[in-house]
This record gives structure tokens, C-alpha cells and sequence, in this order.
């Protein structure tokens, strides 16, 4: 009857969790149509820290309850499931190009991350110290991101009023619309409305609405996102406890693919609307947030005892996800069906061998 009752809450914490999804991800596309800000940026900060919170969340309070074998196991877990799960998903869904330098600069910071934990980790222990630096890394690394974010907005919205004006010196009709008398903001805002009139899939309704709505739907969106994945751990975990894992191996499986699910309702649900910015965004600002952010704030709390079988195993397996995707990042290639297959089966034998192999 227990088992029933999990699966239940199990269930239930899925459809709240897709709900969220909706609102989450149309709530931050207006915010980005609004203020003229890139998806991709929105996606590696708002939405890629709000869909950890779920991971901040049991993390912090594990941590706070000597739990430190979960934390840990749900981070590594979580990053791996982030890759081989989510963009393996989203990619076999629609393939995303990575042509921006902001997502080629976050890629191999992700392989770079992985490298200097799996160093800091051969001492046996993650220090309060060794927290304290990846937490200032990752504080310096998300002001650089929207530096470089916003400073690309400002190049974008250049390029676009001095192209708009070049065509109008050619085309009367556009003449009207661009003339050297108007102002930088007046052409904009034409040349916005004409984007979103030519996008077939995003009619207009989400810049439609203003900012704060739109910043209420992120809010709402991401609360069920977090109550959605909490429900949906609980029943996983009760269940998982009646076959006898350990901790370590709950957070790495069962625990890191439940605080995932926010990031794959929103991988999901963008790459069908084909914000591929906000997926590969989301990816990576969480992956980065998970392993910096959320992991220093836990060492900080409580110094985390480093299994030699981590060492050995996990944060190589967590280097290898990463540094998969660095080929593409650097030709700029498109990440197509293909990558996204091997993503899943390399994922599915992750969990096999943790599941059986252990």
C-alpha cells in the first residue's frame, strides 16, 4: 500500500511538474521578446537556476543533515543527467545549432569545471575552503556570462538599426519605416514587430504581455517546477529505500534524475517550440550553477567525504558527457539526432551500472 501511495504522489508530481514547465518557459520567452534580450541568456541564467532550485533545495537541507554522500551523488548525477538525458532528448527532438560565442565560451568551461572538481577531490575531501573557490568561480563566471550577454544584445541591436537603414536608402517603402530621422529605438521597435510577424511558430502573444506578467508566469512556472520535482523524489526515494541503496547511489540515480525533471519538462517543451537557445542555455547554467554554485554553498555547510569509487568512476563519466560536446562547440556544428542518441545510450548505461554494477 506504501509503494502505491509513492507511486501516486509520483504521478501527480508529473503533471504538476509539466504545468510548471509551460509557464516557465512562456513567461521567460516574453521577458526575452520584451526587453530584447537573447533566449540564450535567459536560458543560462533565469531558467537554468531556477530549474536547479529543486537541487538547491534537498542539497542545502541533506547537507544540513550530514547527508553529504546524497548532496554529492545528486550533483554528479544531476550534470550527467542534465547531458546524457535532457539535451540527448531535446536534440533526438530537434537538432540545435550552436552558433553563438556566448554557448561555445559556456561548453568548455563545463569540461573545466568538471577538471578542477575532480581535482580538488583527490585529497579524499571537498573542504569548506575548496567550497568557498568554487563558489566565487561560479559568482565571477554568471556576472562574466551577462556581461558578455548584454553586450551582445548591444552589438545585435546595431547591426540591426544600421542594416535596416542600409536597406532603406534602397527601398522607399522601407524608407518610411527606417529614415535616418527616426530614432534608434523607433527602428527597433519596427524591426521587432516585423521578427515576430515572420516567425510562424511564436505569433506574438508572449511579447504581447508585460514584464511583470510575464515575470509572474516565471515565478508561478518555476514553483511548480520545484513542487512538481519534490513530489516526485519523495515517491521515488520511499520506493528505492525498500530495495536497500545506499545513499550515495540513490542520489546518483534516483534523487539527480528526479531534481532533472525540471530541466527536461523545459528541454522538452522549448525544443518543441524551438527555442534552442533555452536549451542548450538551460543545460549549461545549470550544469554550471550545480557543480559551482550549489556545490560550494554544500562543502561550505558541511565538508563532503569524496568516495575513492567517485574518483574513479562518476567524475570521470561526468567529464566525458562534457567534454563530448566540445568537438561541436568549436566548428560550431550542428548537434544533431545523431549525438543525441549516443547521449541517451551512454546515459541509460550509466544508470544500468549503477543500478546492477555496483
Amino acid at each position: 500500500m506504501e509503494i502505491l501511495w509513492s507511486i501516486l504522489i509520483f504521478a501527480l508530481g508529473l503533471g504538476v511538474l509539466y504545468v510548471g514547465a509551460e509557464g516557465t518557459i512562456h513567461g521567460a520567452v516574453g521577458i526575452a521578446r520584451r526587453l530584447g534580450i537573447s533566449s540564450l541568456l535567459i536560458g543560462l541564467t533565469l531558467i537554468a537556476y531556477g530549474t536547479s532550485a529543486p537541487e538547491l533545495a534537498i542539497d542545502v537541507t541533506a547537507a544540513l543533515r550530514g547527508k553529504t554522500d546524497l548532496a554529492f551523488g545528486d550533483l554528479i548525477g544531476s550534470n550527467i543527467s542534465n547531458l546524457g538525458l535532457i539535451l540527448g532528448i531535446a536534440v533526438v527532438i530537434r537538432p540545435i545549432l550552436l552558433d553563438t560565442a556566448l554557448v561555445r565560451f559556456e561548453i568548455p568551461l563545463l569540461v573545466a569545471q568538471a577538471l578542477f572538481v575532480w581535482l580538488l577531490c583527490w585529497d579524499g575531501e571537498l573542504s569548506r575552503f575548496d567550497g568557498a573557490v568554487l563558489l566565487a568561480m561560479f559568482l565571477a563566471t554568471a556576472c562574466w556570462t551577462i556581461y558578455r550577454g548584454l553586450r551582445e544584445k548591444q552589438e545585435f541591436r546595431k547591426e540591426v538599426v544600421q542594416l535596416t537603414r542600409d536597406i532603406a536608402a534602397q527601398d522607399p517603402w522601407v524608407g518610411l519605416v527606417a529614415s535616418d530621422e527616426k530614432s534608434e529605438s523607433e527602428v527597433l521597435a519596427q524591426s521587432r514587430i516585423t521578427q515576430e510577424n515572420a516567425k510562424p511558430d511564436h505569433p506574438g502573444h508572449e511579447s504581447a504581455r508585460s514584464v511583470p506578467i510575464n515575470m509572474a508566469m516565471v515565478l508561478f512556472g518555476l514553483f511548480g517546477l520545484i513542487v512538481g520535482a519534490q513530489m516526485m523524489v519523495y515517491g521515488a526515494v520511499n520506493i528505492a529505500q525498500k530495495l536497500g541503496v545506499s545513499e550515495l547511489t540513490i542520489g546518483l540515480t534516483i534523487v539527480a534524475v528526479g531534481t532533472s525533471l525540471p530541466e527536461l519538462a523545459t528541454a522538452i517543451l522549448a525544443s518543441r517550440k524551438r527555442e534552442s537557445d533555452i536549451v542548450i542555455g538551460n543545460v549549461a547554467g545549470s550544469n554550471l550553477f550545480n557543480l559551482g554554485g550549489i556545490l560550494g554553498i554544500v562543502a561550505l555547510i558541511y565538508p563532503i567525504h569524496v568516495h575513492e569509487r567517485t574518483l574513479r568512476f562518476e567524475l570521470p563519466m561526468l567529464i566525458a558527457f562534457s567534454a563530448f560536446l566540445l568537438p561541436v562547440a568549436f566548428t560550431g556544428r550542428e548537434v544533431g539526432r545523431r549525438i543525441g542518441w549516443i547521449y541517451l545510450i551512454a546515459f541509460l548505461s550509466f544508470l544500468g551500472y549503477q543500478a546492477f554494477g555496483t
